[in-house]
């Protein structure tokens, strides 16, 4: 809440990211963590994550509100059934100092970007559907799932998804004191990591729960 006072005891706010990372949760997860900025007596914060992430953009708006977050306030990360892709990008919101920390079952990592295409094209065929659209330019309809992918529109694609996925090696290497870039590449095939090999890889700190998550930080 916005009522806290220099006078009022110290306490922690937990800020619970659940679910897939898109409108219109994003929105309530930012007025928390601005709750969390204006709350003198909120002393530290911990993201408890249980995510398989979700759209870059809201992933990176959330990223962006949680740095203002950890310029003033000690911020760590309690990661629970699931904190991948868009869930182990808002994590990095903590900064360098965050400590986080995932249940022995987590499943973390997946960095990587995907945007997901179905072609019907061979089903539209048999069915006699011809799609005709009205477009103002030859990249208009280039995710119609009636047609394969022309060489150019993959090559606008595949140009967009790695500008996501280059921003996200970068904020992973900003955030993790104990990985540069190309150890950040060398972990970004997309895919899923156990607990223990989060851990062995550096993509987190220590294994442990929430209330563990909790005790470190009011010891900070």
């Amino acid at each position: 809440h916005r009522d806290g006072t220099a006078g009022a005891p110290a306490k922690l706010a937990v800020i619970q990211f659940s679910g897939t990372i898109m409108p219109p949760f994003t929105d309530r997860w930012m007025e928390q963590i601005r709750d969390a900025v204006e709350d003198e007596s909120v002393k530290g914060v911990l993201l408890e994550i249980d995510s398989p992430g979700g759209l870059v953009a809201d992933s990176h708006q959330l990223y962006h509100e949680l740095q203002q977050l950890r310029a003033v306030k000690p911020v760590y990360i309690a990661m629970k059934r699931m904190a991948a892709s868009g869930g182990y990008y808002i994590a990095m919101g903590g900064g360098p100092d965050a400590k986080i920390f995932a249940e022995p079952t987590t499943w973390t990592g997946s960095i990587g970007v995907i945007m997901p295409r179905y072609n019907a094209a061979e089903l539209a065929t048999k069915l006699g559907v011809k799609t005709e659209p009205l477009v103002t330019g030859p990249l208009k309809g280039s995710l119609s799932p009636f047609r394969d992918l022309r060489d150019d529109e993959r090559a606008v694609w595949d140009a967009i998804i790695d500008d996501s996925f280059q921003r996200f090696i970068g904020v992973i290497a900003d955030n993790r004191s104990n990985l540069d870039t190309n150890a950040v590449k060398t972990l970004a095939t997309g895919q899923v990591y156990t607990t223990n090999q989060a851990l062995e890889n550096g993509l987190v700190d220590e294994i442990g729960f929430v209330e563990d998550a909790i005790r470190s930080l009011a010891e900070l």
